[in-house]
């Protein structure tokens, strides 16, 4: 078994939104692994500024609704972990190394090398696949930079909310 620092040195940090039919590809990847997303409520947080505000404020205001929240945020700051979190708990180092094994078994069992996936890619199906094993009861998922194009766009039922970030004005008098 892979240490959760092998497993972070293992995964590719490049961006491949760019290549064509990447988003049908991860389609297919999410429908070998079953689909996790179909078992989720979905709030998926897109747009230009303030999608982790927006991810914060939410999970705060369902956390507070005595609801078990999922989130799933991008870059982290101090730790990797910090992007996938059940209710403000950051996904432990032995769940992150159990999930991308999984993730690379089901690659390599469709002839996919592991390095199929960016990290990003990896840690969204991470995400989705811990969320569903732990019956969250929403998952708040953060578009990543690729836009349309992203990982996170596999989600392939219309999600329970969709929010685009909020814009604040202040007017002065």
């Amino acid at each position: 078994m892979r240490t959760y620092e092998e497993v972070l040195s293992l995964m590719d940090s490049g961006w491949r939104v760019d290549d064509a039919g990447r988003l049908n590809f991860l389609r297919q990847v999410n429908k070998w692994l079953g689909q996790p997303d179909r078992q989720l409520r979905i709030v998926h947080v897109v747009g230009t500024n303030g999608k982790g505000s927006v991810v914060e404020m939410t999970a705060r205001i369902l956390e507070a609704a005595d609801y078990q929240v999922g989130t799933f945020t991008s870059p982290a700051l101090f730790d990797a972990r910090e992007q996938v979190q059940l209710n403000h708990h950051n996904m432990s180092k032995s769940a992150v190394v159990h999930w991308y094994e999984h993730i690379r078994t089901v690659l390599m069992a469709h002839g996919e090398e592991p390095a199929a996936l960016s990290a990003f890619e990896y840690w969204t199906f991470m995400a989705l696949l811990y969320f569903a094993d732990a019956h969250v009861d929403v998952a708040i998922i953060e578009a990543g930079l690729g836009g349309k194009q992203d990982a996170t766009h596999v989600i392939s039922r219309r999600p329970w909310l969709r929010l685009r970030q909020l814009v604040w004005t202040t007017c002065n008098g």
